[in-house]
């Protein structure tokens, strides 16, 4: 598990990174974020918590969490 302050433009490059690997589900996320909610808690495909995301002073506190899909895609991209 890591925590970073990230602004908005990270987060929206963290996601991408994520839907791109195949972690999130990038469709569901951009309907939740056009109806103007952006989720505190994001899972997996499989259902498992990946990001965790606070609003803080500064930018947006994102946590992320160790998921067993995100440790095999890291292992198929290398």
């Amino acid at each position: 598990m890591s925590t970073q302050t990230l602004s908005i433009e990270e987060l929206a490059n963290l996601l991408h990174l994520e839907a791109q690997r195949g972690i999130i589900d990038q469709d569901a996320l951009l309907q939740m974020v056009s109806a103007g909610v952006l989720p505190k808690f994001i899972n997996d495909i499989r259902g498992a918590l990946r990001l965790s995301i606070e609003r803080v002073e500064g930018g947006l506190e994102v946590t992320k969490h160790i998921t067993a899909l995100a440790e095999e895609s890291v292992r198929e991209i290398y």
